[in-house]
């Protein structure tokens, strides 16, 4: 009876042992994965919220800076044709005239400056060569958000005459 109460003890203990090794071969690992991506969750929690904070610290730095530009980009057309026809006339143009101004569509109005409009504006100058080409590189450096398209010029009996074609962000017409 001792062999069989010692044996069945003995076999137990195997089993318990035998049930421990199992419980730290297979669930240890699994909880230890399960801990290692918690930590790993947390730091790119940690890293979002800092990226975060960051992204807000630079909006509000840049604030004065973002005014500063929206209101360069609210010029009014009226204004922007002044702007365009005083550069002209600083260049030494003799006559400027303005041909015409139109409105070009805008499928993606930009995220930046929402409330502004392409226009289109055809500008037409007298004078010598020199001073058109004066002109030209005027209108290349405008004070407002413009590009030169083209221009041409031409000789005429009285001199040189300029056409030149810029398109122009201006307030929301």
């Amino acid at each position: 009876m001792r062999t069989t109460l010692l044996s069945i003890a003995s076999l137990l203990l195997a089993v318990t042992l035998w049930g421990a090794f199992g419980y730290l071969f297979f669930i240890l690992p699994r909880e230890r994965a399960q801990y290692a991506e918690a930590l790993a969750t947390s730091a790119q929690e940690a890293v979002r919220t800092e990226s975060s904070a960051r992204v807000k610290a630079i909006i509000q730095d840049t604030e004065i800076e973002r005014a500063a530009l929206v209101s360069l980009l609210q010029v009014p057309l009226i204004d922007a044709i002044k702007i365009v026809e005083d550069a002209a006339r600083a260049g030494g143009a003799r006559t400027v005239a303005i041909g015409e101004a139109t409105p070009l569509s805008t499928k993606n109005p930009s995220p930046v400056a929402p409330a502004t409009t392409r226009v289109a504006v055809v500008v037409q100058a007298e004078g010598t060569f020199a001073a058109l080409v004066r002109v030209v590189s005027l209108f290349e450096v405008l004070t407002i958000p413009s590009t030169l398209d083209s221009f041409d010029l031409e000789e005429t009996e009285k001199g040189w005459r300029l056409t030149a074609r810029l398109t122009i962000a201006v307030a929301q017409i």
